[in-house]
């Protein structure tokens, strides 16, 4: 019969075949040959070969096939000076090509793979680390949003006092003007209410208004500038406790701005510090390869889904703060690279209290003391009135006024409060952490990059598809090809395609 003669190169788990240079030799067969791992009988001087081809239209009777039949040369015996035998296997991936390249399969990885975005797993990540972060300072001025203001020794910026203050003259929520006049609202309390000549003044104060201390309901601090026009009240106006026009020690009025626009909001634009060997869309954008954690002063550490990330080019954060009582919650969104400000999806909320309670208004009052002065002031003026009905008005009017002059003075001592317990100083604490809005990036990289890895790797497909439609490297999982060869040499088709095969 008559066979080709190959001097050949290929790799053993290959479908490629020999396409030119063979040489046709006719040979015998050597007694009880197998058509799979035959022996062909030759002369000797038909050259170097290390591969073999079978015709299917050159076979003798005896030898007919459907395919062209290859072989590896495994070893060449010498029977005389001039006849050698040939002992061969036959190479499955190039006998059954047509038959693997017809196969659909589950296709796990290939050399030739498009997707990008599927994380391979497989590919080891060595111990460097690399940190990167974008950063925005809400300590200085003028950055288009919240200051906030650092309350450790030595700050430099006024933290906003906000009081809630009732009683005729101002009833609501106020920004004070000046942080320094806080410590001055109450200072005169006692001589505006004890003065012998003003009895009915000092009577409408203690009984109508309150106290000036117990019209000041609340004061807390927030550690963040504000002005009168950000709460909807430029302008201003005197404080004013029940009756009791606060001034400062140079006389000049105590300014408040009422509150009258509660909710302050804004939003922060933070561009993602991507590696450059991360490009949009890809699996290395992903985690453990990217992670992310947003620092937000008095909100703390946030870490977001690097995958969620994964198309994006920047993040938006949407605050919102309560001036009256502290509370601030932010939204944190991707903003795609595409669709920058049309579409953007959460990824975190999250919400906190910066308030930081001061020793002023009924909340750092002892209230106890308090309701012991008022009784007080009350028995002076019942024994006022009751000497005013035997006709000794004098003795009247100085009882009133000793009423009157003694709850004064027990209400400036509770207004000190007590002197033992926690400080309670809220959100103080961490106006003196970082005034930074950070996103920080740590991001871990691969041994090699992952086209390095393709030739001899893949690269993740993860779907059904027909080998044919791909070339190079292709592993399968659970490949059922159909072909006319043995089931053994079926068997060592689909092992070698679920192991690595390539398509050449």
């Amino acid at each position: 019969m008559i066979i080709t003669l190959y001097s050949f190169s290929k790799k053993r788990n290959s479908t490629r075949r020999p396409s030119s240079g063979g040489l046709d030799v006719e040979v015998k067969l050597k007694e009880n040959c197998s058509i799979y791992n035959p022996t062909f009988v030759l002369n000797h001087n038909s050259g170097d070969f290390n591969y073999v081809k079978v015709s299917s239209e050159q076979g003798d009777q005896y030898w007919k096939s459907t395919k062209d039949l290859y072989y590896w040369v495994d070893d060449i015996t010498f029977l005389t000076d001039r006849i050698i035998s040939a002992q061969c296997s036959l190479d499955p991936f190039a006998s059954a090509k047509e038959d693997i390249l017809s196969t659909r399969a589950n296709i796990m990885y290939c050399a030739d793979s498009h997707y990008t975005n599927i994380a391979d797993s497989r590919i080891p990540i060595t111990s460097y680390v690399n940190y990167e972060q974008n950063i925005i300072d809400l300590g200085a001025p003028n950055t288009g949003g919240l200051q906030i203001v650092d309350l450790s020794y030595g700050f430099t910026g006024e933290p906003a006092i906000i009081l809630g203050v009732t009683g005729k003259g101002c009833f609501g929520t106020y920004l004070l003007d000046d942080f320094y006049d806080l410590p001055e609202i109450l200072d005169g309390v006692d001589n505006f209410i004890t003065p012998w000549g003003d009895v009915l003044t000092g009577l409408k104060q203690l009984f109508y208004g309150g106290s000036a201390a117990e019209c000041l309901k609340s004061a807390i601090a927030l550690p963040v500038v504000l002005n009168g026009s950000m709460v909807g009240d430029p302008n201003g106006k005197q404080l004013v406790l029940g009756s009791y026009p606060c001034t400062k020690a140079d006389s000049t009025p105590i300014l408040v701005h009422k509150i009258r626009s509660q909710v302050i909001k804004g939003t922060y634009r933070v561009y993602i510090p991507w590696a450059t060997d991360a490009p949009s869309g890809s699996w290395l954008r992903s985690s453990p390869y990217n992670r992310f954690f947003l620092y937000f002063p008095f909100i703390g550490m946030i870490e977001l889904n690097a995958s969620d990330l994964s198309n994006d080019l920047c993040i938006d954060i949407d605050y919102s703060l309560n001036v009256t009582s502290g509370d601030m919650s932010i939204m944190v969104k991707g903003v795609h690279e595409e669709e920058f400000d049309q579409k953007k999806r959460v990824l975190a909320v999250a919400n906190c209290n910066m308030a930081i309670n001061t020793p002023f208004g009924s909340t750092g009052i002892d209230t106890n003391r308090l309701t012991q002065a008022v009784g007080t002031g009350v028995a002076g003026v019942g024994a006022g009135v009751a000497l005013a009905a035997t006709g000794n008005i004098p003795m009247a009017i100085m009882s009133v006024a000793g009423g009157i002059a003694g709850a004064a003075k027990e209400t400036i001592a509770a207004a000190a409060g007590t002197g033992y317990g926690d400080g309670g100083l809220g959100g103080g604490a961490s106006s003196g952490l970082d005034k930074h809005i950070r996103l920080i990036a740590v991001q871990r990289s691969l041994t090699e990059p992952p086209d390095t890895w393709a030739a001899t790797y893949g690269k993740p497909y993860m779907r059904p598809d027909t080998i044919g439609n791909h070339t190079g490297l292709v592993i399968t999982e659970g490949a059922s090809v159909s072909s006319d060869l043995s089931a053994a040499l079926i068997d060592t088709i689909n092992a070698g395609l679920d192991g690595g095969l390539y398509i050449e």
